[in-house]
């Protein structure tokens, strides 16, 4: 049945590119030169396409193929080139349904298989995506160690989330083996070791601050890289790896095997790993069972694995017990109750966490975030502040407050004050400059903007906002030349995310 509706979606989306091409044209090929444009080949497209895709011109590159796909609709390379590009935008969805059609047109290709396993990683469809990794592994040659390295990485993260502890080792295990510089696969083989083997799996850790100087990650997916280290940097590696030796150096001095087990639960959910907390939470749970940190630690481990009624039986049932409410139960019912979009609910155990002292960056910025989705702004904003008071460094949280207060309060003087906090603490984040620039522009400071949007934008090239921004800054100074050619640029990046309809419309208003 499913195979029958990709077939099915497939052809429409034939028939809807068809009707597409008249607007994806005027992005790349001007009226006046149509009589060009119809005696390039299919393979011509496919080169423009990869031309524009080098220059960061997304919305352009999708036009290429789209035009390369109307002339071979059967041809798989446009069609993985287009799921590349969704891959690259996280619209997994149309990246999958691409990808899917170009499997059908070339079975057994192994880049298809591995990007497929990919998108399905990052939507937590953890069996689908060993299933594909594995197909990719057998159509891979036995030679090609890099490339089978990087799809052991990604299956290793599925066996990871499935609980196939012996599988993701290896699998990791043989992704070290093909680049010892791949520091995630590494971390996520030295956490897996340590569960049988506490000094060995120590040992892996330790090496990660020694590489993490030399070869930074990779994260292109132009050259193929996992999606799943995405998240991933260095600096933040190292931190966690770091976090975990000092856990296993405790572990290791604690004579209780309950105690033991605690602490590697505590430690599998600090690095975010609920699969591997599971086991040692459920035990403590089962033999001690009114430990209160380890039912609503067991709660937030279903949680993470998604098993939403297991995670609010342990979290409520946690806050019963011991001598009252516990703040960090409280909190965690709070994720649970945000995920299910029940925001009053969310927003009254984030309070009652705060009451009972659980007064961290985290619990304000989680209640900014709830009250925030229950539109009640000026709360949201009052969270935020209280979190900053925590954390002054924290990006997260100072970008949140200044888009609430320009978005939603329209106190442009007050974002522009808290942005401008942050830039002097930390010079370096383009967005924070984006948001600066934006504020500016609202408040009709339009040099002082510019500055501030030049400055994002040497920061991050590829940041489609102040692309945006831009263009509305060009468009009051009335220079519309340059407004409509950083408009296009918003739009190149972005494609088709929540830039693109502004940057679209506004080209229109532009070219009327």
């Amino acid at each position: 049945m499913r195979s029958l509706v990709y077939k099915l979606t497939g052809v429409l989306l034939l028939i809807a590119l068809g009707i597409g091409l008249s607007w994806v044209g005027r992005f790349v090929f001007p009226a006046a030169k149509s009589d060009a444009v119809e005696q390039l080949t299919y393979y011509d497209y496919i080169e423009q396409g990869d031309q524009l895709y080098g220059e960061q011109k997304y919305s352009q590159a999708l036009a290429a193929y789209e035009q390369a796909v109307q002339i071979d609709p059967l041809d798989p390379l446009a069609r993985i080139r287009i799921g590349q590009l969704y891959q690259l935008k996280n619209r997994y969805s149309e990246a999958e349904q691409e990808l899917k059609f170009a499997d059908q047109l070339d079975p057994g290709n192994p880049e298809i298989l591995y990007r497929l396993g990919v998108i399905y990683n990052e939507l937590r469809y953890w069996e689908d995506a060993r299933d594909y990794l594995s197909k990719a592994l057998d159509q891979l040659p036995a030679d090609a160690l890099t490339e089978r390295g990087k799809v052991e990485a990604e299956r290793g993260v599925a066996f990871l989330w499935l609980s196939l502890f012996p599988e993701a080792e290896a699998s990791f295990s043989a992704a070290v083996s093909a680049d010892a510089a791949d520091l995630l696969s590494l971390h996520y083989f030295g956490l897996l070791v340590a569960r049988r083997d506490l000094k060995e799996g120590r040992r892996l850790l330790e090496q990660i601050s020694t590489l993490q100087s030399a070869s930074p990650l990779a994260l292109s997916i132009a050259i193929n890289v996992p999606l799943a280290l995405s998240f991933a940097n260095d600096v933040s590696l190292v931190a966690k790896s770091q976090t975990a030796l000092v856990h296993l150096d405790e572990i290791e001095n604690t004579p209780d095997q309950m105690t033991k087990d605690m602490m590697y639960g505590v430690m599998y959910i600090e690095q975010a790993l609920p699969s591997l907390a599971l086991p040692y939470l459920k035990g403590v749970a089962e033999e001690q069972t009114d430990y209160q940190s380890a039912h609503y630690y067991l709660g937030y481990s279903y949680f993470l694995l998604g098993d939403i009624s297991r995670a609010l039986e342990e979290l409520e049932s946690s806050v019963e017990l011991g001598s009252g409410p516990d703040g960090l139960s409280l909190y965690y019912l709070g994720q649970v109750y945000a995920y299910q979009q029940e925001w009053a609910k969310a927003v009254r155990a984030y309070e009652q966490s705060i009451d009972l002292g659980l007064t961290t960056f985290d619990a304000y910025y989680s209640l900014g975030h709830v009250l925030r989705s229950s539109a009640e702004y000026s709360k949201a904003a009052k969270a935020y502040r209280k979190a900053l008071e925590v954390d002054s460094t924290s990006l997260s949280a100072r970008r949140s407050l200044v888009y609430v207060l320009l978005q939603y309060l329209k106190d442009g003087e007050g974002a522009i004050a808290v942005a401008t906090e942050g830039i002097q603490i930390n010079d370096g984040d383009a967005q924070l400059h984006n948001l600066l620039g934006w504020a500016l522009v609202e408040n009709n400071s339009l040099e002082q903007a510019e500055t501030e949007l030049n400055r994002a934008i040497e920061l991050d090239p590829s940041l489609a906002a102040a692309y945006l921004n831009l263009g509305a800054l060009y468009e009051k100074k009335n220079l519309t030349s340059q407004s409509k050619e950083v408009y296009q640029r918003a739009l190149d990046l972005d494609m088709e995310g929540d830039i693109a309809p502004l940057a679209d419309k506004a080209l229109d208003r532009l070219f009327k």
